[in-house]
């Protein structure tokens, strides 16, 4: 069981500007991961659905959520007390996304919104993928949706292969994540 994730959030105005914008993201996600994966102190685990956002902001009618599961652990090189910067590679990753060829031309029309959150703070769109399709207004085609069932705490393996979901070495207590705002 992971107890924080990286939320990235595909916002769009149209169903044009999503199927460019998204196949833009996720093209460039890789980046992110060996950025991520170079990070002392923490152990990464991509989530690789796209969760329809199901009207979930009144400001963006369309778009997807995507989860990178984040695990601070002995084993990692993580320990209390340690400071884990993720400003670097976010700084990086949005370096590249905002070589977007297609952003002038789309201005105004798409964001991307990182945050790290907590369990605690999963959306509900992800948590319960099934109900929150069932309030999804119609809104074209969307590759890889999760499908019912499909939690971001099963959908997430664990990082050792067991098929279970460590929630890290219990020695490690506090771990403090520096981020970009």
């Amino acid at each position: 069981q992971f107890r924080h994730f990286l939320w990235l959030e595909v916002l769009v105005r149209t169903d044009e500007v999503y199927k460019k914008f998204s196949g833009w993201v996720e093209s460039k996600l890789r980046i992110l991961i060996m950025q991520f994966e170079s990070v002392a102190g923490m152990q990464i685990h991509p989530n690789p659905l796209q969760y329809d956002l199901c009207g979930s902001d009144p400001d963006w009618p369309l778009g997807c959520g995507m989860f990178i599961a984040l695990l601070f652990s002995a084993e990692a090189g993580a320990h209390p007390g340690i400071t884990v910067d993720l400003r670097g590679p976010l700084q990086r990753f949005m370096e590249v996304i905002n070589q977007w060829a297609d952003k002038d031309a789309y201005a105004g029309q798409f964001k991307l919104r990182l945050r790290r959150i907590k369990r605690s703070e999963l959306p509900e769109y992800a948590l319960d993928p099934e109900a929150a399709q069932r309030r999804r207004t119609a809104a074209g085609p969307w590759k890889k949706r999760a499908a019912p069932g499909d939690e971001v705490a099963a959908a997430v393996a664990a990082p050792n292969g067991s098929g279970t979901s460590p929630i890290g070495d219990p020695s490690v207590k506090r771990v403090r994540v520096v981020e970009s705002k």
